[in-house]
């Protein structure tokens, strides 16, 4: 019967077949973990290429801003000065135009008046000339000429100085014609002297004028004056009357034309300022419509240049983070292909070994020893020397060592199945105590290998935000770890478990070993063969496993 040694060489044969299995797994995930590389490679290229260019277009523009800003700045202020210059130039201006136009208005309103009194003199001394022709008199009209002429007089002395001579003359002459008319009413000469001579001149002509007579002589005269009607001065008195009134003609078509010539200077004055006030005003408007186009145009440039610099930064940080994300793909990338290398050798051995040691095991020589070897089984179970529940218990252990072997791919625990089965209990016993401290380390490892994960973890989530692109990747990578973590954890707790009851199993075993001494040492000649032909395949499993 070699239901023993065909556990052994099922186990083997289970072990090549789930190694070349992981093999074919382990291809399929590099060859998918290299695509990754390489689509990710390609992508993240390409996004620092665009963004280095996107940062070379900023920079250029960004420049570009700064040279546009420092000229609108300049050109405002010098908008700004030409405005204020404009400006103070046309407040002068008014100013100027407001004395110009004050003055004026005062200078008008004199030569209105004046004219106003020309025209008065004119009308009365024409009045007085054309009674004297009928040959009439009247002392209102006396009174009025010789206020007209007395005010005359003091403009003539203002205004026109070379009138005054002449005027002053003819005047004198004109109230000397008026002696025949004074004689009718002597009143009337006194009232001519006090008119045109006020008494500040007067003091120093008391005597009398060539046509006026005391009282006395006035009451001594027998018979009056014999030129009734037209006086005998009338004569004279017209004659310089009419050279008085051409003179006051002359006057007033002079004071007319000056009037004239003021206002049109004036006209003139304000035409120019008016022009002069227009064109600065256009300019001040341009000006000004010009400063409020650069201005708006400095915001928008300033706006422009926030905005550029703000994608600039976001652009080099997003290209940072690319160029470093490229950078830990390139590592981990360049380490995934020589560990994958590593294991595909690793594997390759592997495989070769269990082989080897199937080859072994399979011999026709070792077939024959196997038969009598796998009496001490059968003795010991017809003897009864260890319970159908014990070698319950003990295979049951052996196949969860196993199963548990499979699954974590730990072929130092499928040796531990194989030697449970073949070997003493306290040779058991000590590769338990082996395996128990393989155990303890593979745990701080597994729990080193989870730090490491939950670092790999917080470091991929990080990554997420800057790479939404690996999002779906990163996630199932994490899902993998958490479930892997998960069921190493379940694993552990559960080889604990498996390593405590063994425990115990093997201390009954143990006392139960001491009784079976005896039997055993009648076998053992048997044995030997039997695990010499199994040290052989051990050791060429060791060779490759190195327990």
């Amino acid at each position: 019967d070699m239901r023993p040694i065909r556990k052994v060489i099922t186990l083997l044969e289970e072990m090549k077949a789930q190694v070349e299995k992981d093999a074919k797994e382990d291809l399929l995930a590099y060859d998918k973990y290299m695509c990754w590389c390489t689509t990710n490679r390609k992508e993240k290229t390409a996004a620092v290429e665009v963004a280095e260019q996107r940062i070379d277009s900023l920079t250029a523009l960004l420049e570009e801003l700064s040279a546009t800003k420092g000229a609108l700045k300049t050109e405002i202020a010098g908008l700004a000065a030409d405005i204020a210059d404009d400006k103070d130039a046309l407040k002068t201006a008014a100013g100027i135009r407001e004395d110009e136009a004050k003055a004026f208005q005062a200078e008008e309103a004199d030569m209105k008046e004046t004219f106003s009194l020309l025209s008065q003199a004119i009308e009365v001394l024409a009045k007085v000339q054309l009674l004297q022709r009928r040959g009439q008199s009247s002392d209102s009209m006396m009174r009025e000429a010789s206020v007209a002429l007395l005010q005359v007089r003091d403009v003539i002395r203002e205004r026109l100085p070379k009138f005054q001579d002449r005027m002053q003359r003819d005047l004198f002459d004109v109230l000397g014609s008026l002696s025949a008319v004074a004689h009718d009413d002597q009143r009337s000469g006194a009232m001519l002297r006090k008119a045109l001579l006020p008494r500040p001149e007067g003091t120093a002509l008391q005597q009398l004028l060539p046509w006026e007579k005391t009282e006395e002589q006035v009451g001594k005269e027998a018979k009056p004056n014999a030129l009734t009607g037209q006086a005998a001065g009338a004569k004279s008195y017209n004659s310089r009357s009419g050279s008085i009134l051409g003179v006051l003609e002359e006057m007033k078509d002079e004071f007319s034309r000056d009037l004239f010539a003021a206002q049109k200077q004036d006209l003139e004055a304000e035409v120019s300022f008016q022009k002069l006030r227009a064109a600065k005003l256009a300019e001040i408007a341009t000006a000004t419509q010009s400063k409020s186009t650069k201005e708006a145009t400095l915001a928008d440039t300033l706006d422009k240049a926030a905005k550029a610099k703000e994608e600039k930064e976001s652009t080099l940080e997003a290209m940072s983070a690319d160029q470093a994300f490229l950078a830990t793909l390139e590592n981990n990338c360049k380490e995934e292909d020589e560990e994958y290398k590593a294991r595909l050798a690793t594997r390759s051995e592997e495989i070769r070994s269990l082989g080897e040691a199937l080859k072994i095991l399979t011999e026709d020589d070792a077939r024959d020893l196997y038969a009598k070897t796998m009496s001490f089984v059968q003795l010991r179970v017809a003897a009864g020397t260890r319970t159908a529940a014990q070698d319950h218990a003990v295979q049951n252990a052996v196949n969860r060592i196993a199963g548990v072997a499979r699954r974590t791919k730990n072929w130092a625990m499928a040796s531990l199945a194989v030697h449970m089965q073949l070997d003493a209990f306290t040779d058991v016993k000590q590769a338990m105590d082996r395996m128990l401290a393989e155990l303890q380390k593979q745990q701080k490892e597994e729990y080193a290998k989870w730090e490491a994960c939950k670092k790999d973890i917080d470091a991929t989530e990080d990554s997420i935000k800057v790479a939404n692109n690996l999002k779906e990747d990163l996630a199932e990578k994490h899902k993998a770890l958490s479930d892997e973590i998960a069921t190493l954890t379940d694993e552990i707790n559960s080889l604990k478990q498996d390593v405590a009851a063994m425990e115990v199993s093997l201390k009954e075993a143990g006392e139960e070993r001491k009784s079976q001494n005896v039997l055993y040492q009648t076998s053992i000649s048997d044995q030997r063969a039997t695990i010499n032909i199994l040290q052989k395949a051990s050791a060429r499993l060791q060779a490759f496993y190195s327990f």
